[in-house]
């Protein structure tokens, strides 16, 4: 009997010895996969809890001066800076917008049968959506109307509260290590 399980040890130990190095390199490369696995993971969870809007829009109804909405206006705009345009036309309800556009100066037209031509500045700011409102005068087409619209203190058009920091505001902020996250 001593012999037999002297065999069988042998044969466990000679069976051992040819499976453990291939198993624990099973085991080494499951690790490392795993571990590349989290860390890609981490990078694309981080990408995403790190995105920030750096765009703005235009949201505007346009309504003749009895306050009837005017439905298939042109609302052609322009970037002042780049020269870049880009043209909608208003729905059934009068309204058009304008989204993704980058932090500029633009000009608006707004161009309809039986109106001058409405032209009205407006600034987009970064994650705020501008108000575009206009109300174009009767007249010959070829005419053009200049619109000059002063800031709005109150935004009519989203309801959340949100600011736009200048460099200069920054600078003078009383933040302890001028740590930019601490602005968050």
């Amino acid at each position: 009997m001593l012999a037999t399980e002297n065999r069988t040890r042998s044969r466990i130990k000679r069976i051992l010895a040819i499976a453990l190095p291939v198993v624990g390199r099973q085991i080494r490369t499951i690790r490392v996969h795993g571990a590349i696995l989290v860390a890609l993971l981490g990078l694309v969870v981080s990408g995403f809890s790190q995105t920030t809007i750096s765009t703005g829009g235009i949201q505007g109804t346009v309504t003749d001066q009895s306050g009837a909405l005017v439905t298939g206006a042109i609302v052609p705009i322009t970037n002042t800076a780049t020269g870049q345009t880009a043209s909608v036309n208003t729905n059934s309800a009068g309204a058009y917008m304008f989204a993704f556009l980058k932090p500029a100066d633009y000009v608006l037209r707004i161009e309809a049968r039986s109106f001058k031509t409405t032209r009205l500045p407006i600034t987009v700011k970064v994650d705020q959506t501008a108000n575009g409102n206009a109300t174009p005068v009767v007249g010959d087409s070829s005419e053009t109307v200049d619109v000059s619209a002063s800031d709005l203190q109150v935004n009519t058009i989203q309801a959340t509260v949100q600011g736009v920091l200048t460099s200069t505001q920054i600078t003078n902020l009383p933040i302890n290590g001028r740590n930019f996250l601490d602005l968050a």
